[in-house]
């Protein structure tokens, strides 16, 4: 009895020290980055649903989706997601929501009851950048299709257009990570 009591109190304190983090140390992205959403909300806010610099747009079946978008039409347009996970927001106010797809996952953040992209994320070879990139392409292909990064560091390339960047990660001389996200989650 005295066993069950304590794992109890564990599997509690556990959950609750999770639940903190999500506040509190920002967020993973794919690559191990740590963005600080709390830093720079008042920033997002203001960008919120700016589309007029859209940058790097991913394509899924014909629907354009474009970081800082609305996203309530984009999710329509995609039909059922596989999963779909939501979150309390600890820098935007409402709800954190992330729908993923035969492929990639979208990640929305809610500002004032509208949902907006934040991130765009690929998953596998089955989908590919606007631009034809896909997971597992040969690492020379990006400066191909992309041409020089805005900034590099160790395997990664990021490309800067407008409120957003185009992460993307190799391995093995191999892109292993696409990512589609806000510059103001830094």
């Amino acid at each position: 009895m005295k066993k069950k009591i304590i794992a109890a109190i564990l599997v509690s304190a556990m959950a609750l020290s999770l639940a903190l983090a999500g506040c509190g140390g920002g967020e993973k992205n794919i690559s191990g980055n740590v963005s600080n959403k709390s830093a720079s909300s008042s920033a997002a806010q203001s960008g919120a649903g700016d589309s007029s610099d859209k940058g790097y747009i991913f394509d899924a079946k014909g629907t354009e989706i474009a970081v800082y978008a609305e996203s309530d039409e984009i999710i329509k347009k995609l039909g059922d997601p596989k999963s779909k996970f939501e979150a309390p927001s600890c820098a935007f106010g409402d709800l954190d929501m992330t729908y993923t797809y035969s492929g990639f996952e979208i990640c929305t953040y809610q500002m004032k009851k509208v949902n907006y992209v934040s991130q765009i994320l690929l998953l596998d070879d089955s989908v590919s950048t606007k631009e034809g990139l896909s997971i597992g392409d040969a690492e020379d292909k990006i400066e191909q299709i992309y041409g020089k990064p805005s900034a590099t560091k160790d395997t990664q390339r990021t490309y800067k257009q407008g409120k957003m960047k185009l992460v993307i990660i190799t391995k093995d001389k191999k892109v292993a990570s696409i990512q589609y996200l806000n510059t103001e989650l830094d």
